[in-house]
Formats: structure tokens, C-alpha cells, sequence
């Protein structure tokens, strides 16, 4: 059957937090009440075109992604769902570069189900973002923020630069075997390196240090200004992998067995350690990906075997605490020039940053 549509001037789907070219009295997002909602970018500098089908219930699911694709033309189809977080996280990179890509939130149109079916049987992909750049199909969130990074998205046409605000993140309850202020530093070991006797006690390490255990090596001098005697890196990881991390940051005296090294690196390859905190992932989503056994983006300070400190970045619909975006103001406020791929790339689980420790621990 053929479909039907009625163009309908919406405001841009995203809400600006800050943007270069976009009036400071643009309005907030209003949402399409009509079963099936694409949002698509017109040549209006503020509004975005809704298109509505008419006909939504008995849609072929393969008609429905065929018109989506028709009304991106050269540009940017993502087929997604409202509540995803790595949509969002694919929608905030696109619009940042100016690309307004054509969406279609399939938790919001009829039949949307049988759709995002019919994308895994073109593309192979069962998950969203399902995107798609001049009409052929490139991957989904990380295959997107990489594209932005090599140019992907050049030829694309440009629209206003939309930096859309990061919503408000709602920490996860941890359960009642996690690692709390108060608590003694677990009595788990680590590896430092490949011979038997190369595991230690963090609690024995830790019984007359104050130690801080987090994900980052940070600065050190602040670090011991706040009164860190000892950092450990550490995660569910072989000795190796840690080895050439720590040469990789140009770290001296790295093995937690050196008396004058301040920055350690240990690996806790049978998640013996994760699982003394209480910190080992159980969320669906990177379970679903083959990530078994790991660790929680989690840090915490202890002084001399008690825990003052524990910080976790973990939220809701992030469970990995990567899913933070900075805006292009804070980040031109710390750096003398601007670089997209950092902003795209970010990996910043806030909480467990040295910066953020250091604050928690001066408070402690």
C-alpha cells in the first residue's frame, strides 16, 4: 500500500543547551501526537519538518523504512527508541556537527516492532541506533561517533550546531554487599605481576597508607596534597594488559611491590577484588555484549584500612557510566584549542575521576 504523509512544522527535536548559530529564544521540543513520528531537518534555521503517516496500522514495515530513508535523501536516517541512551548519545554527536538526521523513534510509531525486525534482516543489526547515510546502512552508536571523527559526515549537509543538555543522571542504589564508607579495605588480592607470590593483600598493602584505589591515574601532586599516599590502578584484567598500560602513561616504578612508587597498577583477573567491593556489573545491557565478570566504574579511598570514600558512576540507562557528554563551552574553557574527537570520544565517568576523588576526599 502507499503511504500517506502531512508536513507539519515542528520545532528542532532537541533541547538546546548552548548553540552558535541558533536564536536564544528557540522553543522547546513539541512531540508529534500521531502514531508514527519522523523528525527531519528543513532549510528553516530553527524548525525541523515532521512528517506523519497517515496510515500507520497496516504499514509494511519495509514501505515505512523505505520513506524514511526517501525524506533523509544524502543525509542521516537513525531509526531509534525515545528512552535509548545510546541514541541519545548518537543524536547529541550528530547534532553537534550540524547533521539533523531524520529520526524514527520506534517505541513511538505503529508497528514499530515489526520494523526494527525487518532492519535486522536488511542490516544484521538488532539493536538501535540503527543508522543510515545516503540511503545505505553504517553501523550504530560507536560506528557513527567514529564516522564524526574521520570526516564521515563531510559531505553531509550542514544545519545549526545544537548542543543538546545532558539529562539529569539518577545514581543507582547500590545493593547492600557494596563497598561503604566506613567499611575495612577487602581483604582481596591482586595480581602485580606473573610469578605465584607476585599477589598481595590490598588490605595488608593498605593497613598503615592512605590509598586511593580508582579507574584513572590523575595528578599526582594534588593527589598528595589531599593526603594520597598510594594510588592503585586496577580492573578485572591480566598483569600484561596492566603492565603496558602503565608503560603507556609513562609510569616509573609501577609494581605495587615498590616502596617509592606512588602510582601502582594491579590486575584482579578472577574478579577476587570486584567482588569483596560489591562492584561487579550485573546490568543487562553489557552482559548482553559478552562483558561477564567486570568491574563497576567505581573508586574509593581508605585511610590506613578504612574506607572514607566510595564513589560509583553508575545511573540509570548508563550503567557503564560512560554516557556523559561535555558541552563545547566547558570544553574550550580547559583547553587553549578546540578538537571535536575528544568531545565524541568522551569516555568520562565523572565520579570516579581524580578530580571529583580529590574533592570527596579534602571533604571526608
Amino acid at each position: 500500500m502507499r503511504l500517506g504523509f502531512a508536513v507539519l512544522a515542528l520545532a528542532a527535536a532537541a533541547r538546546p543547551a548552548a548553540a552558535f548559530t541558533i536564536p536564544q529564544s528557540t522553543s522547546s521540543v513539541q512531540r508529534a501526537t500521531a502514531a508514527f513520528n519522523i523528525f527531519a531537518p528543513s532549510t528553516d534555521s530553527v524548525t525541523s519538518t515532521a512528517l506523519r503517516m497517515s496510515t500507520a496500522v497496516d504499514a509494511d514495515p519495509q514501505v515505512t523504512i523505505d520513506e524514511a530513508l526517501k525524506a533523509a535523501g544524502s543525509g542521516v536516517t537513525l531509526f531509534g527508541k525515545s528512552g535509548c541512551p545510546f541514541c541519545k548519545k548518537t543524536k547529541k554527536a550528530l547534532y553537534f556537527i550540524g547533521v539533523h538526521p531524520t529520526i524514527v523513534e520506534l517505541d513511538e510509531v505503529e508497528g514499530g516492532a515489526a520494523i526494527q525486525k525487518k532492519l535486522e534482516e536488511l542490516t544484521g543489526k538488532s539493536t538501535v541506533p540503527n543508522v543510515w547515510l545516503d540511503g545505505k546502512f553504517i553501523g550504530g552508536s560507536e560506528e557513527v561517533i567514529a564516522g564524526v571523527d574521520d570526516g564521515m559526515f563531510d559531505a553531509v549537509e550542514k544545519k545549526e550546531i545544537i548542543l543538546m543538555e545532558d539529562e539529569e543522571k539518577i545514581p543507582i542504589v547500590q545493593g547492600p554487599d557494596a563497598l561503604k564508607v566506613g567499611d575495612k579495605v577487602p581483604d582481596a588480592k591482586v595480581w602485580a605481576g606473573f610469578a605465584s607470590d607476585d599477589f598481595v593483600s590490598l588490605a595488608d598493602y593498605g593497613k598503615d597508607k592512605n590509598i586511593l584505589v580508582v579507574g584513572l591515574p590523575g595528578d599526582e601532586d594534588k593527589l598528595k596534597e589531599a593526603g594520597v599516599d598510594s594510588v592503585i590502578i586496577y580492573c578485572v584484567n591480566d598483569p600484561a594488559v596492566m603492565m603496558a598500560w602503565a608503560k603507556d602513561q609513562g609510569i616509573e616504578n609501577w609494581e605495587i611491590t615498590e616502596s617509592d612508587g606512588f602510582v601502582s597498577f594491579v590486575s584482579d583477573p578472577k574478579s577476587d577484588l570486584t567482588s569483596a567491593c560489591g562492584m561487579t556489573m550485573t546490568h543487562p545491557g553489557p552482559l548482553s555484549v559478552g562483558l561477564f565478570e567486570r568491574c563497576k566504574r567505581f573508586a574509593f579511598y581508605a585511610e590506613k584500612g578504612t574506607v572514607k570514600v566510595v564513589n560509583v558512576s553508575e545511573y540509570e540507562g548508563d550503567p557503564a557510566g560512560d554516557g556523559a557528554f561535555v558541552t563545547a563551552f566547558k570544553y574550550m574553557q580547559d583547553h587553549s584549542s578546540f578538537s571535536l574527537k575528544p568531545l565524541c570520544n568522551l569516555d568520562y565517568p565523572e565520579l570516579t575521576l581524580p578530580a571529583s576523588m580529590i574533592e570527596a576526599i579534602k571533604k571526608a
